[in-house]
């Protein structure tokens, strides 16, 4: 039996938190271990007519193929699975939904793990294809743990929807971690995709087995858990007229969250990879080799987390109009993004001849998208009316704007870099 709401008054060893920082995390792995195991993608797709030159800039057309198709069918099927899920799935039980998942994350990614010591290389298209089914799989299962992931939060405060936010800049550190590690040691393509997936499986399993202790021991955990359960919410009607109120609001920090994530989405990762350092193709293998997954990826990333860290202890600003400026002023950084060394492939003119001057605009994308990003969240309280249910709704809104604007924007940046 749960003990009351006055008895759980605390996460104790912050085990909830932490928790949510690791599930954070895991919504986020599958659109972002993939991208930052090129190397081993380059290799299962390359010319095999030709020797095996990771350094050489040139791309396949299976290459090509692959990195638009993941894009597509990642984004692509989250936003339709997302629908679906929230139509059938959310009646079921939280905790079986959220086992289940953590189940299917690791049976497919040791799939992929599998593969990674077969030779392919007589069936290279026929690989392609079934890696973009086992990623629209990842993608299905994604979804269902997204809306099981939100449903469970809507009982939890802001600040626990803010370590999830948050979990999603660590993976980004996790997986380029893993990017620079492999490049440091010259490890074999094969050895690259091994220690990507094998390290994404542990790692399912290191958060499936946190969340069952959490389940078990942790009160203040089960106790919110058992209040987002479907079987005890008499109720789950909601009259428009809440959701018009709600929007009304809380309409500016919305609009500012959709700008954030999907100005963010828009050029991160799809377009900032595409940049190159000014010095590369003349040997240093600091340009050719780790500017990309450093100062694109690990930097990025880290500067996020870093940005939404400080919004948790500053807070400010307070006002939602100077957020919204803020988040509107952002846009002014595309053009200049754009203008930087794009690979050859586009044509754009260099207008920025400077690695500095791109590492700055990194800067500023990352650090302004985490702390922003955690502003409007910790904003969202201020216009609560009070009920469980307006709570609940609000942050059913807030996700799905999030999830709205990545996937929106980040189909308009791919068209961007098609036109390009």
């Amino acid at each position: 039996m749960v003990q009351c709401d006055e008895e759980v008054k605390k996460d104790s060893f912050n085990l909830t938190f932490i928790l949510m920082y690791c599930l954070g995390t895991l919504a986020q792995i599958s659109g972002s271990i993939f991208p930052n195991a090129q190397l081993y993608w380059k290799y299962k797709l390359r010319d095999i007519g030709n020797p095996w030159n990771p350094s050489s800039n040139a791309t396949t057309d299976l290459q090509d193929e692959f990195t638009a198709d993941f894009a597509l069918v990642g984004n692509a099927t989250t936003i339709f699975a997302l629908i679906i899920s929230i139509i059938y799935t959310r009646r079921w039980n939280i905790v079986n939904r959220m086992i289940a998942c953590f189940f299917v994350y690791i049976i497919l990614f040791l799939i992929i793990v599998f593969f990674v010591g077969i030779d392919t290389d007589s069936w290279q298209r026929g690989f392609l294809y079934l890696t973009l089914f086992l990623i629209f799989l990842i993608s299905c299962t994604n979804a269902v743990f997204l809306v099981t992931l939100f449903q469970m939060c809507s009982k939890f405060s802001p600040v626990y929807i803010s370590a999830i936010l948050s979990g999603q800049a660590l993976c980004g550190i996790f997986s380029s971690s893993l990017q620079i590690l492999t490049l440091s040691i010259d490890a074999k393509p094969e050895t690259n995709g091994f220690l990507y997936f094998s390290a994404t499986v542990a790692f399912v399993a290191m958060v499936c087995v946190t969340f069952v202790a959490c389940m078990k021991y942790s009160e203040f955990f089960i106790y919110h858990v058992e209040r987002a359960n479907p079987k005890n919410i008499v109720k789950v009607d909601i009259p428009k007229e809440l959701v018009f109120s709600i929007w009304k609001r809380q309409k500016f920090v919305f609009v500012s969250l959709l700008l954030i994530v999907g100005i963010s989405s828009m050029v991160h990762p799809g377009i900032t990879a595409t940049v190159q350092s000014t010095g590369a193709g003349v040997g240093n293998k600091w340009n050719d080799t780790f500017f990309v997954p450093v100062i694109t990826f690990f930097v990025y990333n880290f500067l996020d987390l870093v940005g939404r860290e400080m919004a948790l202890k500053v807070e400010r600003p307070t006002d939602e109009i100077p957020v919204l400026s803020l988040s509107f002023i952002r846009i002014v950084l595309i053009p200049v993004l754009l203008f930087c060394n794009l690979s050859s492939k586009h044509n754009t003119r260099v207008l920025f001849n400077s690695d500095a001057v791109y590492i700055l605009v990194i800067i500023l994308f990352a650090v302004s998208n985490g702390y922003l990003t955690n502003i409007c969240v910790i904003m969202l309280p201020k216009n609560y009316d009070g009920s469980d249910k307006d709570r609940a709704v609000t942050i059913a809104m807030l996700f799905f704007l999030l999830l709205l604007g990545s996937g929106v924007f980040s189909f308009l940046g791919l068209a961007l870099l098609k036109v390009m």
